[in-house]
Formats: structure tokens, C-alpha cells, sequence
């Protein structure tokens, strides 16, 4: 097939690819991606290589679609759709020809395009007068100016934009179907201009179906729009009072998720906050906001002098769930030393003591290891478990500050947990009893920033099983720093982290900080104020809290940032991760314990070499004596990547 007006037998090999060739590239100043998006919003596709798994609905439709073969009717579609886009991003006098080419057994749907001059925007008019709507607001949010491209995709975005922003400030009258363009393209068509004229409409009241009761017909001509307000405030059709609990809620949880009261002005985002808020409470299987505009006629209007007011009545639709429910799951657990699939059970506790948050208690077992699926022998399947017990209370707020004085889009949240954990490694059995308090604030909604805060956090670390041949090995190093680090410790700290989204043209991707510390403060109290039978270390002077068990002092930061970008074929990505960690140990602490060293390789490291496997570099032989090879007190990654989506179908 060579064109339009031919109608060939197809050719025997696939189609492969399909191209857009443009005879005045040069002068058109296009960048690569704008041609990826045409491509991408062509109808017909070619032939798709890659796995597609035959026992999913959706993979059998997939494999179905992966052979493509040349036809007329694929070349017209595709070319009336890309000349189609071509007139709404502006090239109004654009032509596409398609034509099938047979490289190396294979065919290739050529679109030659002649782009002509883009069109343009000459002059911008503005009608909104009877809107009553300020003019200057309107052209600041709807950015069409002058010289700007004739496109349609931004004309469109700025009508979205113009709605938002009046139903954001009260006019909940307002909606793209009034917002209208007229393009004058007959004036100046030698120039490829055009003057586009931008009118508002005012509101009409006769139009709308709440407003049928009102029968005086002058009250109902086109006016401009009023500033609706919030009418009536309703929790599954009845009337909340000041100290009513709603679905078992504290009246102050619910005033705090739900921020809205009768009579302010209207603002759509305080709705979408208060179903935010419900939602994130964990408590309801479903959550819905109903809003419908009323005429209320014993209120008063002040801005278009009518006899009434326009209110927005609100009505919060919720299906609490069942207090307590179970859950099964199968994870996979990814920390810096180990990995492996865990099966775990869960019960909770919904909305407990009406705060709206839960109550978790938790019981897991994995099959964990430095590399689990290395091999299923007897020993190596029983030094490869980890056992979890758990329990967790949540709550909205963060006492003892008031709710009253949280805002509700910081979505502030407590947690207190404690927790036993077991690992059992080759060469010893690791136990750990913990006890953490932390809470949780949104800094930055739209970015994604989030603080948390862990005030107290408390562990104590039991080594225990120790192999004949982990002793025999530690007995043998001459370093301190290195029997150190597997000592029996308590910990007493405290941490902090922010992490947030970015976004820089087709990049996004997120950063971490991290900060924690232990000991410091614990071993100043005990030295200074404690009792006379306390008892310290006599190498370091650490407080002991127990026989054996010194609390350790260390500092740690870690800063990760990462980011993600699409290719042109949808299956490829391309991402990269920087990490870089730093930690010390105290000054009663010859080194840092295991748990807070830094590791190579491994599931969360450089992944081509199990857990520290990587190095030791440069590291003279001389020097591995006096160092566990692959742990250590500075991490620095930096990674690229390409990833690959092996199928679609899940």
C-alpha cells in the first residue's frame, strides 16, 4: 500500500513502526517529545514486541494485539487523526500524506506532514461585565495572551482554570458551559493570526431547577453571580448539634475532619479536605459528599440585591465498617541487612476509643535471609527465620495540643507501639524488644511533605545462639570496634524525617531526610542524677541498664533522593537514586551497633551483589582485620537505571 488511492495486497511482512516525517523541520523548531505525544495519540498501532501472559483476560487481548499487519484503513486513521491534532495545537493549513515503506523484512507507516505557519493569537478581548467577576483576576489565572500559539488544548485548560478559580472564591454558579470563545480567524488570515474574544456569561436564574419556586420574573433575569454560601451542614441527612457524636466519633475528631460550618462562604477545597479527612480515618467503607444548591429566602443576599440568598447545602454520606476486622497477608520485607517473603496476621481495632484511629496487634513470620532463595537445605531454611509480634494504637491529633489549634490538611497523627522481634541468623539469633512513640504532620499538602517526629524510641538488643565458629571469630579480632558492634545494647533516642515529592518537566521522584540519635541524654542522667547502685562499663563508662547491656550513643543521618522519567517506548523507564549516609558513635561507644551500620550491596543497595558482598575496594589487606567487611559508618550511592516492564497485565 503506497498511499490513498492504492489498494495493494498487504505486504507479508508485520508493521513494525510508524513515523512522522515532516518536509520543514527546521523551521518549525520541534522537540522530540512533542513528536513522541503525536505518536502516542495515533489510533492505530504496530506490532508490539514483549511478554504477554495468556492466563489473564487482559493478556489474552494483548496477545491478540501484538501482530499488526499494513492496511489502508490503519494509514487513513492514523493520518486524519495526527492532521486532526495538528489543527488544534495550531497548524490550521497542515496536510498528512501516509505511505507504507519495506525495511529489512519488516513495513513502516510513513506520515508526511507539511506543517505551513502556526497559527497565532493577535489580540485577546474580554466580555464579563454582567459576569461580575473581576477582570483582573480572570486574565492573571487565565494566562491567554498575546502572540501565544491558537491552541486548543490551551484554551480549554485555561476555561477549567477560570471555573476553578470562581467556584475557589465562592462563585459555585460558575462552570466551564459559560465560559465562551470566539475566534475571528477571516480579519487577518495572510498574517496567521487571529483575535480571540473571551466572554463570561452571567448567571441566569431561570435556568435553574431549585429556583422554579420563585415566582417573580424580574428576580429571574440574567444577573451577575452571587457568592453562594454553606446552607446546611448535614451528617447522613441529620443536623449535627455542637457536642453530638457522629458515627461514634469525639465531637472535636469530627469538627476537625470535617472543617466546614453553615453560613461561610462556600469553598470547594474545605469539601475535598473534609473527604480527605474521613476517608484517611480508616473507619468508614464509604465515604461520600452530596452538595446541592438551594434558594434560601430567609437569608439575605448582599451582592446582587435579590430577595434570598443562593446557599450550598452539604450532606456527608458515611457507611462506618465493623469495629474489629482481620487480615492475612503475604509481604515481602526489604531492610538494609535482609530480605524474604513474610506472612503475617493481623487484627484490629476501628476508631478505637473514638479518636478515629486503630488499635493493630500483629503476628508475622518470615522466611528472611541475606539471600534467601540461595539455596533450600536444611540449615540454611532454619537460619532464616524472623519472628514478629506487635501492637499499635493510632490516633487524629497530637496531644496534649488542642484539635482546635491543628489544621485539618496537616492530617496530624499519634502512634504508640511496642514490639518483639526474633531473627535468626547463621551465626546467632538476633532479639529485640521495642517501644516507640512518634507522631505525624502534613507540612505541604500539594508537595507531598511530610514531617515525622519519633520523641521517644526505646529497644534492647539480646545476641544470643552464638555459633562456635562466630565466637572462635571474635575472639580472634585484635580490633575493639569490631566485637563492638555485636555487643548486647539498649538504645534510648529519639529521630525525625521529611520526605517530599518534586516535579521538573517529565521528571518526578521524591526526597528523604532522615536524623536520628541514642544515648547522649540517657547517659548525662544517669552519670549526673542517677542512684548509687547504677553501674557503668569500666572500658567505656556506659550506663549499664542491665548486666551486660550498655546503652549505646550514636548520631545518624541518611538523605536520599530519587526520580523517575518515561522513554518514548512506554515500556522503558529511566530512574536514578542518590543515598548518602553518615553515622558516629558516641563517646561511650567504641562503634555502632549492627542495626545502625551502613551496608553493601543487597536488597536496598547496589543489587547486583547480595549483602556485603561489594568491596572492599581498595581496601588493603592489612586493613580487613580491623573491619567487618561491608558494614561500615558512611554510605554513598549513586545509581541509573533502566527499567523494564515485562508485561502490562498486572
Amino acid at each position: 500500500i503506497t498511499g490513498f488511492g492504492t489498494s495493494n495486497t498487504p505486504d507479508s511482512t508485520l508493521w513494525r513502526a510508524t513515523q512522522i516525517s515532516i518536509s520543514d523541520w527546521d523551521k518549525q523548531r520541534l522537540e522530540s517529545e512533542r513528536l513522541a505525544t503525536w505518536l502516542s495519540f495515533l489510533p492505530m498501532k504496530p506490532s508490539t514486541r514483549g511478554l504477554h501472559w495468556g492466563w489473564t483476560a487482559k493478556g489474552k487481548e494483548r496477545k491478540a494485539k501484538m501482530r499488526q499487519w499494513p492496511s489502508e484503513s490503519a494509514a487513513r486513521r492514523n493520518a486524519a487523526a495526527l492532521e486532526l491534532r495538528l489543527h488544534q495545537e495550531g497548524w490550521l493549513d497542515a496536510k498528512v500524506q501516509p505511505r507504507w515503506i519495506h525495511p529489512k523484512r519488516s513495513t513502516t507507516l510513513i506520515l508526511d506532514v507539511t506543517m505551513g505557519q502556526r497559527w497565532t493569537i493577535d489580540k485577546v478581548r474580554w466580555k464579563v461585565g454582567a459576569s461580575g467577576l473581576p477582570l483582573g483576576a480572570l486574565q492573571r489565572i487565565a494566562q491567554l495572551d498575546e502572540g501565544m500559539p491558537m491552541e486548543m488544548g490551551r484554551l480549554v485548560d485555561a476555561q477549567e482554570r477560570i471555573a476553578a478559580w470562581a467556584q475557589s472564591h465562592g462563585y459555585a454558579t460558575v462552570h466551564t458551559g459559560l465560559i465562551a470563545y470566539e475566534l475571528d480567524t477571516l480579519g487577518q488570515s495572510q498574517g496567521r493570526s487571529a483575535t480571540l474574544e473571551v466572554e463570561i456569561n452571567p448567571w441566569n436564574p431561570a435556568g435553574m431547577p431549585w429556583m422554579s419556586e420563585i415566582r417573580d420574573t424580574l428576580a429571574l433575569l440574567p444577573r451577575p453571580h452571587p457568592l453562594v454560601r454553606m446552607g446546611q451542614v448535614r451528617w447522613n441527612g441529620e443536623t449535627p448539634g455542637p457536642n453530638t457524636e457522629q458515627a461514634n466519633l469525639r465531637p472535636d475528631v469530627w469538627r476537625h475532619a470535617v472543617d466546614v460550618a453553615p453560613g461561610e462562604s462556600f469553598k470547594p477545597e474545605k469539601l475535598s479536605r473534609a473527604y480527605r479527612g474521613l476517608t484517611s480515618l480508616n473507619m468508614f467503607s464509604r465515604v461520600n459528599v452530596a452538595q446541592s444548591l438551594r434558594w434560601d429566602t430567609a437569608a439575605q443576599e448582599r451582592e446582587v440585591g435579590l430577595p434570598g440568598a443562593v446557599v450550598m447545602d452539604v450532606d456527608f454520606l458515611v457507611e462506618p465498617k465493623e469495629t474489629h476486622d482481620i487480615a492475612v497477608e503475604l509481604d515481602f520485607i526489604r531492610n538494609d541487612a535482609r530480605y524474604g517473603p513474610q506472612l503475617g496476621i493481623t487484627m484490629l481495632r476501628h476508631n478505637a476509643r473514638r479518636w478515629g484511629g486503630e488499635n493493630a496487634w500483629f503476628a508475622g513470620f518470615g522466611y528472611v535471609a541475606v539471600a534467601p532463595f540461595a539455596n533450600f537445605n536444611r540449615e540454611g531454611v532454619l537460619n532464616s527465620g524472623e519472628w514478629s509480634l506487635s501492637w499499635r494504637r493510632t490516633r487524629v491529633g497530637i496531644p496534649p495540643i488542642s484539635l482546635d489549634k491543628l489544621l485539618p490538611s496537616a492530617a496530624p497523627k499519634t502512634a504508640i507501639e511496642f514490639g518483639w522481634d526474633r531473627e535468626i541468623w547463621p551465626e546467632f539469633t538476633r532479639s529485640q524488644i521495642h517501644a516507640k512513640h512518634d507522631f505525624s504532620f502534613t507540612e505541604n499538602p500539594s508537595k507531598g511533605s511530610v514531617v515525622h517526629i519519633s520523641l521517644i524510641d526505646v529497644s534492647l538488643v539480646n545476641l544470643s545462639n552464638r555459633s562456635v565458629g562466630f565466637v572462635d571469630w571474635l575472639e580472634d579480632q585484635e580490633n575493639p570496634l569490631v566485637v563492638a558492634r555485636f555487643n548486647n545494647h539498649a538504645t534510648l533516642g529519639s529521630s525525625v524525617s521529611w520526605e517530599r515529592r518534586w516535579t521538573v518537566g517529565s521528571w518526578e521522584g521524591g526526597w528523604e531526610v532522615q536524623a536520628s540519635w541514642a544515648g547522649w541524654l540517657a547517659q548525662m542522667l544517669a552519670t549526673r542524677r542517677g542512684p548509687s547502685s547504677w553501674t557503668f562499663d569500666d572500658e567505656t563508662g556506659a550506663w549499664m541498664v542491665v548486666e551486660g547491656v550498655p546503652v549505646v550513643q550514636y548520631g545518624r543521618g541518611l538523605l536520599g533522593f530519587h526520580g523517575g522519567k518515561a522513554t518514548r517506548w512506554h515500556r522503558l523507564r529511566r530512574a536514578f537514586n542518590v543515598r548518602l549516609g553518615m553515622a558516629q558513635a558516641g563517646k561511650n561507644t567504641p562503634s555502632l551497633p549492627l542495626e545502625q551500620s551502613f551496608f553493601t550491596g543487597g536488597a536496598n543497595g547496589i543489587r547486583g551483589w547480595t549483602i556485603r558482598a561489594l568491596g572492599p575496594g581498595n581496601l588493603e589487606g592489612s586493613a580487613l582485620a580491623s573491619a567487618v567487611q561491608g558494614v561500615g559508618d558512611i554510605r554513598v550511592d549513586l545509581q541509573h537505571e533502566w527499567r523494564f516492564l515485562a508485561d502490562e497485565s498486572w
